[in-house]
């Protein structure tokens, strides 16, 4: 079963375009793949799964902290100069 286009009514599919496809893989480093049977498109998503993931890495926030507050400190003495009319 090929993807269809949300726009049509169902009646016209198209196939991959597999030339496209593979040079969109080429030009972004990765790699593409034709499944022709169930095996071994669970060999190509049970390859994928190897190679796709996440890495947690700890950042440091103090200085976004530190700039809130800074503006929040500044923004509250400019309110209080308004508010008691203490202009210089």
């Amino acid at each position: 079963m090929f993807p269809t286009s949300a726009a049509s009514s169902g009646a016209s599919r198209s196939p991959p375009d597999r030339t496209t496809l593979q040079a969109l893989a080429e030009r972004t480093g990765g790699r593409s793949f034709a499944a022709v049977s169930q095996q071994s498109l669970e060999w190509i998503y049970g390859d994928l799964g190897s190679t796709i993931g996440f890495v947690k890495e700890r950042q440091e926030i103090t200085v976004a902290f530190t700039a809130t507050a800074l503006v929040l400190i500044t923004a509250a003495g400019a309110l209080s100069l308004l508010w008691f009319n203490r202009f210089l």
